[in-house]
């Protein structure tokens, strides 16, 4: 029952639309919040139960196949192991480029000190590639992750299943 609560939380917030950057509450980049749905591999559903507010997220400087494409089960599938059910710690991307097609653009960490990356682990996992130009929110250009990936070939870079 409190899972189905967390997400008519978010699709509640969800279907009003985008809001503009200065309407956004200061707690959603100081608190975490809890990820109630993937809904493919750069793209979720979160929400912070205590203010009863939630948003559809989109992780700054990645890009996971889509659904037409060879990988976006799997992508969106290990993007839901790690994600589901977890809390997570944003960062403002680009305030210039805060919104992508209604989802908040941002950098995503699985812990509080801000050191585990959901766009590091995704591109050297070879399950999301590095989106250097769109939006610049975090730098995973000079890493080698997607190199190191593309080399052993992980994940997408690999034979289509």
């Amino acid at each position: 029952m409190k899972g189905a609560l967390l997400v008519a939380l978010v699709l509640a917030v969800s279907a009003g639309g985008a809001l503009a950057a200065q309407e956004l509450p200061g707690f959603v980049f100081l608190e975490p919040a809890l990820v109630t749905n993937v809904v493919d591999g750069d793209t979720f559903d979160a929400v912070w139960p205590a203010y009863g507010y939630g948003l559809r997220i989109r992780p700054a400087s990645i890009g996971a196949p889509e659904s037409d494409e060879c990988f976006f089960d799997e992508a969106t599938q290990y993007a839901e192991a790690i994600l589901l059910g977890r809390w997570v710690w944003l960062d403002r991307g680009d305030p210039e480029q805060l919104w992508s097609y209604d989802r908040l653009l941002a950098k995503v960490w699985l812990d509080s000190a801000r050191t585990a990356s959901f766009g590091r682990i995704m591109v050297s996992q070879g399950y999301a590639e590095v989106l250097s130009w769109y939006p610049r929110g975090e730098e995973l250009d000079g890493l080698g992750l997607e190199d190191e990936a593309r080399q052993l070939e992980r994940g997408l870079w690999g034979e289509c299943p």
